[in-house]
């Protein structure tokens, strides 16, 4: 291989300390050490994955559907962005006056998180009406790697901490 191809790319050596808080995995990289914040680090490997597929992003069902109850401009932008929130996971359809149903949501969204993910991305499409498709897309995509990234706080398996500083020490995510 040619000098300076991903072949001849060989990542540093590190060594995982521990965990802080459960919130940082602190990271020994040669001389010195790396705070990694895990929830921030797994959000961007969400977010980098799913901006790059190249198909719509797999929905889940929910066992249980969401109802949503929105006024009337944002029942409208909803309407307006059916196809964009499809295209990302999202199974709704209208369920009376300014109401909807929500009956899927990206795959990688916890369940318990829908109804906030929600008004957050209705909140965003009032906000950003102006702008462009692909802007929309990059911002709903944002509250959806958030929303699906392991929580500070949460206890995580040692192999999920590895994933994260690998991701982070190779610098496939700009962190």
């Amino acid at each position: 291989a040619a000098p300076g191809t991903a072949e001849d790319y060989a990542p540093p050596e590190y060594t995982i300390l521990g965990e802080a808080y459960n919130c940082y995995i602190i990271v020994q990289l040669e001389d010195r050490i790396l705070m990694i914040d895990k929830h921030a680090a797994h959000e961007r490997i969400i977010f980098d994955r799913l901006l790059t597929e190249d198909r719509s992003v797999m929905s889940q069902i929910l066992m249980v559907p969401v109802i949503v109850k929105t006024d009337e401009e944002t029942a409208t932008l909803l309407e307006e962005n059916s196809a964009l929130l499809a295209e990302l996971g999202f199974e709704l359809e209208p369920y009376g006056d300014n109401s909807h149903i929500i009956r899927g949501v990206p795959a990688d969204m916890y369940e318990s998180d829908v109804t906030a993910a929600f008004e957050e991305i209705c909140q965003q499409l009032k906000d950003h009406r102006t702008v462009d498709l692909e802007a929309r897309k990059t911002n709903i995509l944002k509250t959806v790697a958030c929303t699906a990234a392991i929580k500070a706080g949460w206890k995580t398996d040692v192999r999920e901490l590895f994933v994260l500083a690998e991701a982070v020490v190779s610098q496939q995510i700009k962190y």
